[in-house]
């Protein structure tokens, strides 16, 4: 089955907060899809696509972390222009990308939701197994990280090697992002909700000690899903939290 990987965008007329989602490398924009049915309905929804994505292996591997970390600064400097307040939620190297933004962007920002952020990165083997079977195309229908791969994914089958190898530069690219914004926590300034996961394939656990004891950030676990797939319970509590979290922190305004 094949999933549409496309950027989605909301807009509400004069609405004053704006909600961006960002996926991580090689993600895609559908994983949210969930997440935004939970925004409040007086609020704009952004859920990107970033450059390279979107299914093209090609376009992918000419890509790269300044493309990214650009697009998503055009892109916030504007909706702070048009919206009085912005809140971003992130995946991944979709949450590096939401602290630079944040830190960037102070007086906009409402708050940050961020899950299973990168700060220290870390394979285990389940994650090396299901990369690879991905990149093969080997992912059967009856497989349980099936409908993760679908919705999180922005592949649609077999990589060739060749391809492939050209995407090493790009990863090698996330692992300094992560090295250099593991200072950021302690520069943010609005409410900021990380939820990592306690069977994280890419994320190290160490990561949670940059976000920990930090002004303004809450972490929460996940204890029993892993970096894509959440446990039908703890998703229901992320959701749950997720829009807690809006209330908070984008309440309700008289145009």
């Amino acid at each position: 089955m094949k999933m549409d990987h496309i950027q989605q965008i909301r807009e509400v007329p004069g609405a004053a907060y704006a909600v961006v989602f960002l996926h991580g490398i090689l993600e895609s924009p559908a994983q949210f899809a969930d997440l935004m049915d939970s925004v409040p309905p007086y609020c704009s929804v952004y859920n990107l696509l970033l450059p390279g994505h979107g299914g093209d292996p090609q376009a992918f591997a000419g890509s790269g972390v300044e493309k990214w970390r650009s697009f998503v600064l055009d892109w916030i400097s504007r909706l702070s222009g048009s919206h009085r307040r912005v809140v971003i939620a992130g995946h991944s190297m979709g949450a590096l990308l939401a602290m630079e933004a944040a830190v960037r962007f102070p007086e906009s920002m409402a708050g940050l939701f961020l899950m299973a952020v990168p700060l220290k990165i870390r394979v285990r083997p389940g994650g090396f197994s299901n990369a690879f079977r991905i990149l093969r195309g080997r992912i059967r229908e009856d497989d349980p990280i099936a409908p993760a791969v679908r919705r999180t994914f922005a592949l649609d089958g077999y990589v060739p090697l060749r391809i492939a190898v050209r995407w090493i530069p790009r990863y090698l690219e996330l692992f300094r992002m992560a090295r250099q914004d593991r200072r950021i926590p302690e520069s943010l300034e609005c409410p900021v909700m990380v939820y990592q996961s306690g069977k994280d394939e890419f994320v190290g656990r160490s990561s949670a000690k940059y976000l920990k004891n930090v002004p303004h950030v809450t972490v929460r676990t996940a204890a029993h899903s892993r970096h894509f797939d959440y446990i039908p319970e703890e998703r229901r509590e992320l959701l749950a939290c997720f829009r807690e979290f809006l209330e908070d922190v984008l309440p309700p305004v008289s145009r």
